[in-house]
């Protein structure tokens, strides 16, 4: 094969490689949130060692939800690291398709989609441990099924909504 032919399907393969980019980035993201949610724990165990009987409840309480964070977020980069590991393969495949003449639609459209619901799975288990990072401290951050009200005024009245996890800051 000669360079003229070569050049076009390297262009093809390559262009799946900006997603291994993006995809590494969200995963420097991701192991960053875990290590933070690991430093805490070990903080948290520490305090459990020292705390008092009353302040013992709490710490363990705001660990068993640091425990189910960093369950999520370890999913959310196991799945990450497929979606990459799924990305690079569909980079090979594309590569060895196109240099020997193979019609490989299926196959590269069934590793791509994989690729990409491994990507979305990842960053929807990832995403709640976002939405406690808000919380109050002394929940542990998180406040699951609590819902409070509050009040917004407008210029033609009051109305009322449900603030959920979207306000933590409100206080009932």
């Amino acid at each position: 094969m000669d360079l003229k032919n070569l050049v076009p399907i390297l262009q093809l393969a390559v262009g799946p490689v900006i997603l291994i980019s993006g995809v590494g980035l969200l995963l420097l993201s991701m192991t960053n949130r875990f290590a933070r949610i690991i430093d805490r724990s070990r903080q948290l165990a520490e305090a459990v060692r020292r705390s008092t009987p009353e302040d013992r409840e709490r710490h363990l309480s705001q660990l068993r939800i640091l425990s189910r964070r960093a369950r999520l977020v370890r999913a959310a980069i196991a799945l990450a690291t497929v979606s990459l590991l799924l990305t690079a393969i569909l980079v090979i495949t594309l590569f060895v398709a196109a240099l020997m003449g193979w019609e490989m639609a299926g196959l590269l459209v069934a590793i791509f989609i994989a690729c990409l619901l491994a990507l979305v799975v990842s960053l929807i288990l990832f995403l709640p441990g976002y939405q406690c990072i808000s919380g109050r401290p002394e929940t542990g951050g998180c406040r699951h099924g609590n819902r409070r009200k509050i009040e917004l005024r407008f210029s033609h009245g009051v109305s009322d909504i449900t603030a959920a996890r979207f306000l933590p800051f409100v206080r009932r």
